[in-house]
């Protein structure tokens, strides 16, 4: 699953498959008697945009499962940390964030079931200057629910860790003494930008989701168009991928608009100057 779903990112493969190992060594264990208990299981995703931390999300949730770590496979995601847990009254933010941490362990109909939490931005649960803000009560929270929940909940908070503003995670997690020992520095997973080779091959992978292909009739010159577009820095990594494909995609269908009947290569196919600025 590992190999299929994620191009590159060996830091991030390598974290996972410690994670297998520590369920095998666990539920060895277990057959020599052992006692299972509960390990806090909350993570740190670090790493730019674009750059898989919602794919890892979804398998991490799965292994977790799998060895018993969550009762369920169920993965919550929520964009922007501070929108989700934050009220907007006094006394408000600590039931809201109470709330999205138990809505992430409900299956159906079944409440404090179990799953896993994904907080994007995490670094937004930082206090703003001025003004009414309610992000330390979420912290508070957060650190309380973060420990209870252990063995039924595992909450992941994503972003990055340092940026030159100061709100980012490292300075998160100095905002709580409560956060940094919830959240260890050994269950932290960095996401590495790609790099063009493996922009490429997630440029082709969604071409064929889309069914999609390059010109092969025109000596390279598609592939080396699309290389060049991808060999300079790409802040988004693979949402920017996605973003040039759809653009030379409505270039092509603006090309082939004039065509009588298009065929499905004309329909398919994109050519070098569908990448032309």
């Amino acid at each position: 699953e590992l190999e299929g779903q994620l191009v590159g990112v060996e830091p991030v493969k390598r974290q996972i498959r410690m994670l297998c190992e520590t369920a095998i060594a666990t539920e060895r264990r277990e057959l020599l008697g052992i006692e299972r208990r509960p390990v806090g299981n909350h993570m740190l995703f670090i790493g730019n945009p674009g750059t898989g931390k919602s794919t890892v999300a979804e398998i991490v949730a799965r292994l977790l499962h799998s060895i018993g770590a969550v009762p369920t496979a169920k993965l919550s995601i929520h964009e922007n940390a501070r929108s989700a847990l934050c009220g907007t009254t006094l006394g408000s933010t600590a039931h809201q964030t109470k709330e999205v941490l138990l809505s992430a362990m409900c299956t159906g109909l079944k409440w404090e079931n179990g799953g896993t939490l994904m907080l994007d931005e995490a670094y937004s649960l930082l206090p703003m200057k001025g003004g009414e803000d309610y992000s330390t009560e979420a912290i508070t929270q957060l650190v309380a629910l973060a420990d209870k929940l252990r063995g039924k909940l595992a909450i992941i908070l994503a972003g990055y860790w340092e940026q030159p503003n100061n709100r980012d995670i490292k300075h998160l997690l100095r905002e709580n003494s409560g956060l940094d020992s919830r959240f260890p520095l050994h269950n932290r997973i960095d996401f590495p930008d790609y790099k063009p080779p493996e922009l490429l091959k997630i440029a082709k992978n969604m071409m064929d989701w889309h069914e999609n292909k390059l010109d092969e009739k025109d000596d390279g010159a598609a592939r080396r168009a699309l290389s060049e577009k991808l060999s300079v820095p790409l802040p988004g990594n693979a949402r920017d991928v996605r973003s040039i494909l759809e653009a030379a995609m409505r270039k092509r269908d603006l090309r082939i608009a004039a065509i009588d009947g298009p065929t499905r290569d004309d329909l398919t196919i994109l050519k070098a100057e569908d990448f032309a600025e």
